[in-house]
């Protein structure tokens, strides 16, 4: 197994491309978890990127160098394969293919009408023959084979009209008892491309709708112009208890190297404590209304950004947006985390064409939500402290245990505050620890305030 450390320029990877070893050319770390890695292959020398996680080390294998190609392969399918090149290329060198390796004997016309006029017209937007008896089902047949033999049947209809075609063909051949293979290098031009082609369109059209043999190369080949990385980061919220009602913000900030076009954070407060209550954009995102698209429902805040108009969020490093929360009424209290919500139906981000970019979400921050009553020790000298109650209910009594580890101190006296009814009485003894007690024997309760 190999580390992403071990993906320095020069070495040769075993396991990012089948049953070759490709050369790292360069390393690009997203944080500590994820490294996009630019690697040359041996056959051809093109260059490709991937990303990679900690969680895929374990599929690659540095190897020693040594020879990218052999002989061991089974012959046959050698064979096989260099007759399919050779057919596929056998009109550069048979200049009447279609006649050749047809079951007619077209006339001199028909073949300067094909050969000499409509082959080089390409494309041909459309043909008029009305001539009787000129053999216009043989000159067709003829053209259309040679541009299926040339692999330009596409330039002459519209591509939308290709995958019924073709799937006229395959259920032809198969009600004549013939095998159907559709070869294609599917997806070949997304390795540098964004977007296939028409032709690549149409095959995966006809591979999933049509019964027939699917031969291709790449559609599990990585791209060489993957999706920027974008960071995402929220704000800490600091050490302060919030009561029921009260209200904080937290920032969003984002480290985009590209234009991101369209934005949906989804943040989840766990357990849920919160409710979002205002949105605003900062830095690159400041005036826009983000409220009008956000909403915050079953304990998830989504928040979208796009544009009707095209704009979009320069690329920076940056705060983008500010959410306001709310501490939920009857909350429980205690901590509550707050946190990007990174399943497939939360947190999207993507460009202007819709392609998704991939990101780092493991940012979370932590909110401290008040208890009914909350119990804190404040240092006031050397000798003294402050045992304060912050209490949304009503108190009867109070029974505090001071630990000191090391055991520094010993238990003098204790005094009742301000706050405290006139009719408490307040004690205090060493046992374990500093034990402290307060109650009324009237039954007068320490209000909540």
């Amino acid at each position: 197994m190999a580390k992403l450390e071990d993906f320095t320029p020069g070495t040769l990877v075993d396991g990012i491309i089948e049953k070759a070893a490709v050369e790292v050319i360069s390393t690009k770390w997203h944080g500590d978890s994820a490294a996009e890695i630019t690697y040359k292959t041996p056959e051809t020398g093109q260059t490709n990127s991937i990303l990679l996680y900690r969680d895929d080390e374990y599929k690659f294998e540095i190897t020693e160098e040594g020879r990218p190609w052999g002989f061991d392969a089974d012959g046959s399918l050698f064979r096989l394969v260099s007759e399919a090149v050779r057919i596929r290329l056998a009109y550069l060198f048979d200049p009447l293919l279609a006649v050749h390796t047809s079951l007619v004997e077209p006339l001199p016309h028909q073949i300067t009408a094909v050969y000499e006029e409509m082959l080089t017209r390409q494309p041909l937007r459309f043909l008029l023959a009305d001539d009787p008896g000129a053999g216009k089902t043989i000159m067709a047949g003829l053209l259309i084979k040679e541009l299926i033999a040339r692999g330009d049947l596409g330039v002459e209809m519209a591509p939308e009209k290709i995958p019924s075609i073709q799937k006229n063909i395959i259920r032809k051949a198969r009600e004549a008892g013939k095998p159907v293979v559709v070869a294609t290098q599917m997806l070949e031009s997304m390795i540098n491309n964004q977007t296939p082609t028409r032709a690549e369109a149409s095959d995966v059209a006809t591979a999933i709708y049509d019964p027939g043999e699917l031969e291709s190369e790449y559609s599990n080949e990585v791209g060489s112009s993957p999706m920027d990385f974008v960071d995402i980061t929220l704000s800490e919220i600091g050490t302060d208890v919030y009561a029921s009602g009260d209200q904080f913000d937290v920032i969003v900030s984002m480290n985009n190297p590209t234009e991101i076009a369209g934005i949906q954070i989804v943040l989840q407060d766990v357990p849920e404590s919160v409710t979002m209550v205002n949105v605003e954009g900062l830095g690159r995102l400041e005036g826009e209304d983000l409220n009008s698209f956000s909403a915050d429902f079953n304990g998830e805040a989504t928040i979208l950004w796009f544009s009707f108009t095209g704009e979009v969020l320069e690329a920076g490093d940056g705060e983008i947006i500010q959410v306001t929360y709310q501490v939920n009424d009857d909350v429980d209290g205690g901590p509550c985390e707050i946190s990007l919500n990174t399943t497939e139906a939360g947190t999207a981000l993507s460009d202007s064409a819709g392609n998704a970019f991939f990101y780092n979400g493991d940012s979370t921050t932590t909110v401290n939500i008040a208890y009914d009553a909350n119990l804190s020790l404040v240092q006031t000298s050397d000798t003294t402290f402050d045992v304060i109650l912050l209490n949304t209910v009503d108190v009867a009594g109070i029974q505090v245990t001071i630990i000191d580890d090391p055991d520094n101190y010993t238990f003098s006296s204790v005094q009742g505050a301000d706050r405290l009814p006139a009719d408490w009485m307040v004690s205090g003894n060493e046992n374990n620890g500093i034990v402290l007690l307060g109650f009324s024997f009237t039954g007068c309760l320490y209000s909540s305030k």
